[in-house]
């Protein structure tokens, strides 16, 4: 496997497996899946993508980084979202001026951090701490929305409705994309989202997670518990 189509940086000794079709992953526009969890879950002598790669020396560290946009290449002449791997670039790809921020994981079988805390910023008013049971949040590129655990979202939900009188209800039966009727100034009311990670404080801004269509608002997040473990996953939204 080659990392690019020169044929420079490569492990002759990795390969993918090649799958014909698949039906949960049909709506997916690309060539394919590559796993980049810290560690294996299911067997620690699994190899793992950036291990082989780094051994095979494809590349000189085992870093890889995301630019992510809303577009994909040539839609909308925008540029698509970017993978590197074996660094990054800040040069190309952050805004200037910007520097890497580093975070500790605190669950070695995802890229799980500790989520300190998280406040709505609206545009006109105080800054409020919303009350969250989750302790942990997981950053996962591979998901289309932000999943919550139940209390947190309905925390939420009376957060919206109290203070921007939004009502958001259950789009379909199953319940997993909530609306509201709002019309475009009310949309440009709702809050930013900052989101506290270990020491560092993320802003989403009300793009990111609410999305607005034709007078009605379509919450970006979902509702989803895991069990016992109380974790946000924060999806690729999130990233932009």
């Amino acid at each position: 496997m080659c990392l690019d189509g020169n044929a420079t940086f490569c492990n002759d000794e990795y390969d993918l497996l090649s799958v014909y079709s698949t039906g949960s992953l049909s709506n997916v526009r690309a060539s394919g899946i590559v796993g980049m969890a810290p560690k294996n879950y299911y067997s620690d002598d699994a190899p793992l993508f950036m291990d082989e790669m780094y051994k095979a020396g494809a590349i000189e560290e085992k870093v890889f980084s995301l630019h992510v946009t809303d577009y994909m290449d040539g839609d909308n002449n925008g540029e698509g979202s970017k993978l590197l791997i074996g660094g990054y670039d800040l040069d190309e790809y952050a805004k200037k001026g910007e520097q890497v921020t580093w975070n500790s994981l605190v669950n070695t079988y995802y890229w799980a951090v500790t989520l300190t805390s998280v406040s709505v910023k609206p545009p006109k008013d105080s800054t409020y701490n919303l009350q969250t049971e989750s302790t942990m949040a997981i950053v996962d590129s591979g998901t289309s929305y932000l999943l919550m655990p139940e209390k947190d979202f309905n925390n939420l939900l009376k957060y919206l409705s109290s203070s921007n009188g939004m009502n958001f209800r259950p789009l379909s039966s199953n319940g997993m994309i909530n609306y509201a009727a709002c019309s475009y100034e009310e949309y440009l009311l709702l809050p930013d989202l900052e989101v506290q990670l270990n020491s560092y404080v993320y802003t989403m801004p009300r793009s990111s997670y609410i999305l607005y269509e034709a007078n009605v608002c379509y919450m970006l997040i979902m509702a989803k518990d895991f069990g016992t473990q109380t974790s946000w996953i924060a999806d690729s939204t999130g990233y932009r």
